[in-house]
């Protein structure tokens, strides 16, 4: 027997109040001799003894009352059992998880999984009675805790659903069930899980969330439901990287798409497709051995700039949602760029080689003093070319903007001295270990180039002729890397010419000389333009490739140019999204959440694009391996726990197998009846006992 309110229990306390008034009662009496009535003792001795019984008979009524009361508040239940005419049917609290999924979308011999999942939450819920209640948790909804008591607002919110993109794991959807089901005073507990228990998905991916504990969950009930089996038919695009780093209009960029065959038979000469901006660009037939990978590589020309929506898609198969994958990338049409020097000489051949710029690459150049650097909004540029350190007094500006993904080129200027050009490079957190290199005997040059860096890639037309005329450098700083970045070209004393180092979100490339005629013959080199040019594209081309999403990840937008209180997100599906940032921010991003559908999210603020996000969905829902039985069962024992699990069979007769295992019988309604009898017991009996006692006297 189980108490659905066993706190009324305390009330039971109340019982000793008889034993103590009886006991009170005796404390009271006299005993007196009277010799003259001692005759009559014989003759009362029987009515004595029959008050006696009847005191103690009142006392045990009295208590009983008491008891039988408390505790018909107390809800008494039995469950598995029925005792008809006397008490009611338990309630139950019911919490149905559906897996919507787009792994659910496979269609059986009946149609999908998912519609098939649906029809047998309807035949649950025939075997319900009024004042159930009912929660619907979809696996593919933010939203993800229904209470739908009402049994006509339930069935709409089921026929609403729909597949989603979004996969979560089962011990996240447990969790949330536990959750519900602790705060539950019914006395039938069920969960109702209805998925196809992928062994993918069993377990959370994420590696910070704790594994729930369901050991307090001895008395519910957990049912989960056979799928039929099915020969599914599945490619899936799981990875799309970009082979280039620098992009440039006109020329040739490249993608690699990873497509894996979760079937279990070979499939052959299927299409997939590569689409830049919705537009087919490239293409290639695809053979792949049973749950094999392969990977396609897509050649194109870049026609455009801004944000580019790059997408590999696959034929039509069992599975549609996993047949595209995205990537964004962003390159700039326009490049608004500041030049800061400690003297505006030096920045002139730098400036000479921008703007005879072969690519004809569209800049808007603004020029600051250096000093300027530690006081403007920073934010504001694109990049970052300063030129010279000696005006740089405090450079926490400067470094801000680095971290939060700002992009720089350092370079020294004609006067700056080995102290202040290395108190700069400390303030950034870049190598200061530094040394001034001078010597007119001793000329260096250029001893070896990383021609398969990015920045590097494309420099020559004929790439069996790659070679580098060094400049003589005369002056310039001796920089080793010290392992906090990497050499792109370097000297013949090992020091590094060119490196590139990362902070923070943001990329700098420190040049070890000045961009003047009395540092060295760089700025009148042929190589010199095009560095200098390749150097602002490398860094203003964003591309992102380390941060995976996927379906219903938090996000994090940086809105560091954002100057606007309303950001507008466009959409994957062409839909438009309307957020209010609050203009007092202190943070340069928000955490966007809404990202259930997969593509490229752009936002948009003032017609500029501030950030753009890439969504996809989680390659371990494409795979329809399903967990066995005894696989299901260690992973509950993993859960601790130590309810009742019962799988139901394929073809089984649900609402009747449901209706056997739900059965329970409140008691209260017997107890209270049993109270009631009890106090006209009481009534009688204490009549009669005070009829005895009144006659007693009387003797």
């Amino acid at each position: 027997m189980t108490f659905l309110n066993p706190a009324i229990l305390f009330g039971l306390i109340a019982a000793g109040i008889p034993v103590m008034l009886h006991l009170l009662n005796l404390k009271r009496l006299k005993k007196i001799e009277f010799s003259t009535l001692a005759f009559l003792k014989e003759i009362q001795k029987s009515k004595i003894k029959r008050v006696k019984l009847k005191q103690w008979l009142l006392l045990a009524l009295r208590i009983l009352i008491i008891v039988f009361l408390v505790t018909s508040f107390a809800r008494p239940t039995i469950q598995t059992a029925s005792i008809a005419g006397t008490t009611s049917t338990s309630k139950s609290t019911d919490v149905f998880i559906l897996d919507n999924s787009f792994s659910m979308s496979v269609v059986a011999d009946n149609g999908s999984l998912f519609n098939r999942g649906k029809q047998i939450i309807k035949d649950i819920l025939t075997t319900e009675n009024d004042g159930d209640e009912r929660y619907l948790i979809l696996t593919g909804s933010s939203d993800n805790n229904f209470d739908l008591s009402n049994k006509a607002a339930f069935v709409k919110s089921l026929d609403d659903a729909q597949i989603s993109y979004i996969s979560r794991s089962i011990e996240e959807l447990l969790d949330k069930a536990k959750n519900i089901l602790s705060n539950s005073g019914n006395i039938n507990k069920n969960i109702y899980l209805i998925s196809d228990l992928q062994k993918s998905t069993l377990r959370s991916d994420k590696s910070n969330r704790a594994k729930p504990d369901l050991s307090n969950f001895n008395d519910v009930n957990l049912y989960t439901f056979e799928q039929p089996g099915n020969n599914i038919n599945n490619l899936a695009v799981v990875d799309l990287k970009s082979n280039n780093q620098l992009f440039e209009l006109n020329k040739e960029i490249s993608f690699t798409a990873k497509v894996e065959n979760f079937s279990a038979f070979k499939i052959e000469n299927t299409i997939a497709s590569l689409f830049i901006n919705g537009r087919r660009e490239a293409q290639h037939s695809i053979n792949i051995e049973p749950f094999g990978t392969t990977q396609i590589d897509f050649q194109t020309t870049l026609k455009t700039t801004g944000v580019i929506n790059i997408s590999c898609s696959l034929e039509d198969d069992d599975v549609l949602q996993d047949n595209n994958r995205y990537l964004a990338i962003f390159v700039p049409g326009k490049i608004n760029l500041l030049i800061a020097t400690d003297n505006p000489s030096d920045a002139k051949y730098v400036e000479l080689a921008l703007a005879g710029s072969a690519d004809n690459n569209d800049y808007t150049i603004t020029h600051k003093s250096n000093l300027a650097l530690q006081s403007i909004d920073l934010t504001k540029y694109d990049l970052l070319v300063v030129i010279g350190t000696t005006q740089i007094e405090d450079p926490q500006n400067l470094l801000n903007y680095i971290n939060n993904g700002g992009q720089t080129i350092l370079m020294p200027g004609k006067n700056s001295s080995e102290n202040d050009f290395s108190k700069t490079m400390s303030a950034l957190k870049l190598p200061s270990n530094l040394r001034e290199v001078s010597s007119s005997s001793s000329i260096t040059e250029f001893e070896n180039v990383d021609f398969n860096h990015p920045l590097l890639a494309n420099l020559f037309e004929d790439n069996s002729e790659m070679n580098i005329v060094s400049p003589k450098l005369k002056k310039y700083f001796y920089i080793n890397t010290q392992g906090k970045g990497k050499s792109i070209i370097s000297l013949t004393d090992n020091s590094a010419f060119l490196s590139e180092y990362g902070i923070g979100k943001g990329r700098v490339l420190v040049y070890s000389a000045a961009p003047v005629l009395s540092w060295s013959d760089f700025p009148l080199k042929a190589i010199f333009a095009p560095l200098i040019n390749k150097s602002i594209l490398y860094l203003a081309t964003d591309v992102r490739q380390e941060n995976i999403y996927y379906a219903c990840d938090e996000v994090y937008v940086n809105i560091k140019k954002n100057v606007s209180r309303q950001v507008q997100v466009n959409r994957p599906d062409n839909t438009k999204e309307y957020l209010n940032i609050d203009s007092a921010k202190t943070q340069n991003y928000f955490k966007y959440t809404n990202t259930d559908l997969i593509g490229v999210y752009e936002f948009i603020a003032k017609g500029n694009v501030s950030d753009y996000i890439t969504i996809n969905t989680n390659p371990r829902e494409s795979n329809p391996n399903t967990a066995t039985q005894e696989e299901f069962n260690t992973f509950l024992d993993d859960l601790n726990f130590p309810g009742n699990h019962v799988d139901v069979p394929l073809n089984a007769d649900i609402p009747q197998l449901l209706t056997e295992t739900r059965t329970g019988s409140e008691l209260w309604k017997l107890f209270l009846i049993i109270a009631l009898i009890l106090s006209i017991v009481e009534m009688f009996v204490s009549k009669s006992y005070k009829k005895d006692l009144v006659e007693l006297n009387q003797q």
